[in-house]
């Protein structure tokens, strides 16, 4: 990577194009590991829904594979396709090398555009992501209690 100078000889510019492609690259590969913590969510709430409850299920279990079915949907909202901005390599690679310091800056004028709708793509992408994982462990109580309730020793007999 290049270091900042003041001389004003390009090397400050090739650093605003650096910073521009890392945040990018960042926000696009935070919201692939989003997708994947997504899809970790829906397939242990799809597990809760189809072996959850047992012969007899009472209320409460009822309950927690109700909230594991909504956990799996939000999960699947989550992941559902966004549109992430990448910029074109190959296009901007011959432009530059040609176009001089105009096509630099329009190239690091693109990477900060990229940057900004990938972070918006990974924001939206967070609420349903955290309300799936909390609504999933809200199934995993109401799944758990009963069962521990059956085991706990009651005091007097």
């Amino acid at each position: 990577m290049c270091q900042a100078d003041d001389s004003g000889n390009g090397n400050s510019r090739a650093l605003a194009l650096d910073l521009a492609r890392a945040e990018a690259d960042l926000y696009f590969k935070h919201g692939d590991a989003q997708d994947s913590k997504a899809g970790i969510v829906l397939g242990f709430s799809a597990a809760l829904v189809a072996l959850g409850g047992g012969q007899d299920p009472n209320v409460v279990e009822q309950l927690g594979r109700l909230l594991a079915f909504l956990s799996g949907l939000l999960a699947f909202w989550a992941i559902f396709p966004r549109d992430f901005a990448v910029v074109s390599a190959h296009y901007w690679r011959e432009q530059i090398d040609s176009g001089g310091e105009k096509v630099r800056r329009r190239v690091t004028r693109d990477y900060l555009a990229a940057a900004s709708k990938n972070k918006a793509a990974t924001d939206d992408k967070a609420v349903p992501l955290k309300a799936s994982m909390i609504v999933l462990f809200i199934s995993i109580l109401a799944f758990a209690l009963p069962a521990a309730y059956a085991f706990w020793p009651v005091v007097g007999e």
